[in-house]
């Protein structure tokens, strides 16, 4: 299948809530380390929100891909993954085992970045363009995302 049609077909058939060309909800929340990380801190680049845990298989079976993933374009995208419904020693042990390099963070109940986003689904991602704006929502695990030449093909 050709990239494009399948952006569009992603964009049409998998984006629920009306989100895709609106802003993407701002937040603030602390990294791994215990630094801030704030999305509207970031505009000017393009950022990739991945939501995923560690209970999750597909989301687990993703992992080697995000790593190449982020290896290939960590000079372009900003990659932040949002561990969601994991203990904190669990996340942890998962980030330090799989030795993933790119922002981690855990979403909480009290600043919930899942339900801010309306993600149900796991893994789901959205890309986010430089102004700050959705560009794609991606739900459940995909192996031609990986291939895509974001850049590129999202444009």
């Amino acid at each position: 299948m050709n990239v494009r049609y399948l952006i569009l077909y992603i964009t049409w058939m998998l984006f629920p809530l009306g989100l895709q060309a609106q802003m993407a909800p701002d937040f603030t929340i602390s990294d791994k380390e215990g630094n801030e990380v704030s999305l509207s801190a970031l505009r000017g680049k393009y950022v990739l929100l991945d939501f995923w845990g560690t209970w999750c298989q597909a989301c687990m079976k993703e992992l080697p891909d995000m790593k190449r993933f982020h290896k290939k374009h960590r000079e372009e995208l900003v990659i932040i993954s949002v561990d969601c419904h994991d203990e904190e020693r669990a996340w942890k042990e998962i980030v330090e085992d799989y030795k993933l390099k790119w922002t981690q963070v855990r979403d909480t109940k009290e600043n919930s970045l899942a339900e801010k986003y309306g993600v149900s689904v796991f893994p789901t991602k959205f890309l986010i363009d430089p102004d700050g704006k959705i560009l794609f929502r991606l739900n459940g695990e995909n192996k031609q995302f990986f291939k895509m030449k974001w850049k590129k093909d999202v444009k």
